[in-house]
């Protein structure tokens, strides 16, 4: 099941996919605790006495599912900032402490909370004693418990839960292409508009744990400053491990990360898998789900053409010294290099950033102070297009030692 999360932000909204973890409860019938982004099913950790205990991340995004959870009919969503501590007559609270909620549901027979755990939830020390002895519903001194309140009746369900100190969780649009933008337009990532090697993206994400600074539960995260996590995750894309150039909160959310990626110069064909490369990120030892991000192949150059510049002065007594030359291929940036190197000496002529035309298929600019003298010293010249983050397409040679262009 899904719903949109109420989020602030310029680039749409974006839904929650959910998993099942589970634990010691007392309640009506069960309550299904899952994590707010992943598929993965949230950790147990060992416990004192029973099974374990599902463990959660404060300030992240989860989803409970049960019954009797709520008198809402469809969908209510959190309207306004600060995300209100209760909905449709549902509120929940984690040792007294309020949950910002972003919505309530009852969908197709079924029941479900979406909130943020809040911050500054302490880790606590069970009473051994306590928990192998406990009454039928009793929290022992130390434990940490989860209280949903619904339907006019306190403590409908109370759960013992564990605090980790992270447990990263990817956000899916489809249960299976990551939530990424590019970084350079703010669009999203997807097969019609893929990430570039070299290129950095924005994923998004729950779960990163402690941060450098300091929000309030339920309020967006601000965007200047930007508020880091403590610790950085590590993330593979394509099964190698690429830069992470900045993780904490996302300007404008609540409870979402913001990691930003470099996809790696030497990733894998992203063509032979489909256009499809597996990301993952890594957090101490807490591994997210693994979800695809559409990667374009490297920069590839078909044809090299390239014609007199009529519209500047003539020199070396009728030789043109500026010359309009025209890229076709695929996988090109607006953002590209183009570099010329002569093909005699293998040193570089000039490199260009300047482009008359720039898209992904045509690139076109002035290559300035080639006189045909130039030119013929050369023995002409090898072009290559370099995409940000150093991604080079093949080279091919325009003119050569035989050729002495002239008007």
């Amino acid at each position: 099941m899904r719903f949109w999360l109420p989020m602030r932000s310029t680039t749409g909204k974006y839904c929650m996919v959910l998993v099942l973890a589970a634990g010691p409860l007392w309640g009506q019938g069960e309550l299904v605790i899952v994590n707010g982004a992943s598929f993965s099913p949230a950790p147990t950790l060992p416990y004192v006495r029973g099974p374990g205990v599902p463990g959660i991340v404060p300030g992240s995004l989860i989803t409970l599912f049960g019954i009797d959870l709520t008198s809402a009919k469809g969908v209510v969503a959190a309207d306004r900032f600060p995300l209100p501590t209760e909905l449709g007559g549902t509120s929940v609270n984690f040792d007294g402490v309020p949950a910002p909620l972003l919505a309530v549901a009852t969908v197709n027979g079924r029941e479900q909370i979406n909130l943020q755990v809040p911050y500054g939830l302490s880790v606590g020390t069970p009473d051994p004693a306590c928990v192998l002895t406990r009454a039928a519903e009793e929290v022992c001194a130390g434990e940490r418990a989860l209280w949903v309140n619904a339907k006019g009746v306190e403590a409908r369900y109370v759960g013992i839960v564990a605090y980790l100190e992270a447990q990263p969780g990817i956000f899916t649009v489809d249960g299976r292409a990551a939530v990424a933008l590019h970084t350079d337009t703010g669009r999203l990532v997807s097969a019609a508009d893929p990430a570039k090697p070299g290129e950095v993206v924005a994923i998004y994400a729950t779960g990163l744990g402690p941060l450098k600074g300091v929000v309030a539960s339920g309020v967006p995260a601000p965007a200047s400053p930007p508020i880091e996590t403590l610790n950085r995750p590590t993330a593979t894309v394509g099964g190698l491990s690429a830069e992470v150039l900045f993780s904490g909160l996302a300007p404008g959310l609540v409870g979402v990360n913001q990691v930003n990626v470099r996809v790696p110069v030497d990733a894998p064909s992203a063509d032979a898998a489909g256009g499809q490369l597996d990301l993952s990120l890594r957090l101490s030892n807490s591994l997210s789900n693994t979800v695809k991000l559409a990667v374009s192949g490297k920069p590839q150059m078909f044809t090299v053409s390239a014609e007199p510049n009529r519209d500047v002065p003539l020199c070396h007594v009728l030789y043109y010294c500026d010359y309009i030359v025209t890229l076709q291929g695929k996988g090109f940036s607006r953002n590209a290099t183009i570099e010329v190197v002569g093909v005699n000496s293998g040193n570089i002529f000039a490199r260009y950033t300047d482009l008359k035309i720039a898209t992904s298929d045509t690139i076109q600019f002035f290559l300035s102070g080639a006189s045909p003298n130039v030119i013929y010293t050369n023995g002409g010249f090898l072009i290559t297009v370099v995409n940000p983050g150093g991604v080079r397409s093949n080279a091919i040679q325009q003119w050569s030692s035989t050729d002495h262009p002239d008007s």
